[in-house]
């Protein structure tokens, strides 16, 4: 590769075909401000970056280790990257970096056993920077999708999986085991039973995502990071099962943590997150509109 512009402040490269390793610290201008490495195999992610840069993204068809030490990353950059690019954990320690725009909070608290819940384009951005700095693989439980999906799915039938097939599509077996076991004896979660029959696959399946936040809080105790984003500000159309939010399945299972807010398992083990930074259970259940939802529990 050639030297580049000293002027040059944005760099996309992608596909690009080099020798082995092809380094390309040395031809980064000093000035540069956004790059972005896309499917180029050959080319060693640069372990120095220009004090300059305030951008980087980062994509690859196979699993790779960025190199770079976390002190040497440019002061207040943004990184993007996919799971496949795999980041020292030390770099969350960084407070001025952040990930897609947004402080890492979720992936900071985030440990194996954990699972994220929340709305799909929000949970894509921690699932890929959970399996960047955790080694995790499409096969590590992060969202209830992946347990769901190794125990039960729609296009079988009503039936559940077998231990053998549970263990080809999940690394914690016994997890996948115990997830449907406990879905198998439970009288409203039971997806199986023949009363649930005339359920879509859709309602089947929000059946299996409130399983999963009563599995993971009050039977193993551990915790749920929810992310709240674009549903506080949605909470009248959660309250009241209407408009585009109102139905999502996102909404069955935030009213589940609304009707389980006094619950201690609960209060202790769901973690809310906004925009990348906790906030409180209050700052949820006190939002304008939830005075229109009254759970029959509480009728």
């Amino acid at each position: 590769m050639e030297m580049l512009p000293s002027g040059l402040k944005e760099l996309s490269i992608a596909s690009l075909e080099t020798g082995p390793d092809t380094v390309i610290d040395h031809l980064l201008p000093k000035n540069l401000k956004g790059l972005s490495l896309s499917f180029c195999e050959n080319i060693k992610l640069p372990a120095k970056l220009p004090a300059s840069l305030s951008s980087i993204s980062l994509s690859s068809m196979d699993t790779i280790t960025w190199e770079i030490q976390p002190y040497e990353l440019p002061k207040g950059i943004d990184i993007k990257t996919d799971g496949y690019v795999k980041l020292n954990p030390d770099i969350l320690t960084r407070n001025d970096i952040t990930f897609y725009h947004l402080p890492a909070g979720e992936t900071s608290i985030f440990q194996p056993g954990d699972i994220v819940y929340g709305l799909n384009k929000e949970r894509g951005r921690v699932i890929e920077l959970v399996e960047s700095v955790y080694d995790l693989s499409k096969k590590d439980i992060i969202i209830q999708n992946t347990l769901t999906d190794a125990v039960w799915r729609g296009m079988d039938g009503p039936v559940f999986s077998k231990d053998e097939v549970i263990a080809e599509r999940l690394n914690d077996v016994q997890r996948g085991i115990s997830f449907r076991d406990f879905l198998s004896q439970h009288p409203r979660y039971n997806i199986t039973d023949s009363k649930f029959s005339d359920l879509s696959n859709e309602d089947l399946w929000m059946k299996t995502s409130k399983a999963g936040l009563e599995f993971q809080t009050k039977l193993r105790d551990r915790t749920v990071i929810f992310l709240a984003d674009c549903l506080v500000d949605t909470v009248s159309e959660i309250a009241t099962k209407k408009g585009k939010y109102g139905n999502a399945i996102t909404a069955h299972e935030l009213r589940w943590v609304y009707r389980n807010r006094n619950d201690d398992q609960v209060k202790n083990n769901v973690k809310f997150f906004l925009k990348g930074e906790a906030i409180s259970h209050e700052d949820v259940f006190t939002k304008p509109g939830w005075e229109q939802y009254t759970p029959k529990n509480e009728k």
